[in-house]
């Protein structure tokens, strides 16, 4: 069964601004998520119920699957400095809340 995959307007950015080599590399693991959010490799961040790192080179994808409405919502890409660590996870689940929140509503 297919999952939808939505951007935040954070990931979206994220995406833009990479060359397009990295760029590239990047899409075709987000395109492989509809499939199998679950692929090899992966990882859970720890504290989160639903939030996964996937490795792309020195980059990272950030994302949440809610398996109820078939969704893989694309949290934040970027360097592993700038997405990894405590403070980082934070800003990010406070931003997704919001973000669920008004897709809830709307």
């Amino acid at each position: 069964m297919a999952y939808r995959v939505e951007f935040t307007p954070r990931a979206a950015r994220d995406f833009k601004s990479r060359d397009g080599s990295v760029r590239g590399r990047i899409k075709q693991r987000i395109d492989a998520l509809a499939n199998n959010p679950y692929p090899s490799g992966i990882k859970k961040i720890e504290g989160e119920d639903e939030l996964y790192r996937l490795r792309v080179d020195d980059y990272r994808i950030l994302y949440q699957v809610k398996g109820k409405i078939l969704l893989v919502l694309i949290v934040r890409i970027g360097h592993r400095r700038d997405v990894s660590g405590e403070s980082a996870v934070r800003r990010i689940r406070a931003r997704t809340r919001k973000l669920l929140a008004r897709m809830r509503r709307g």
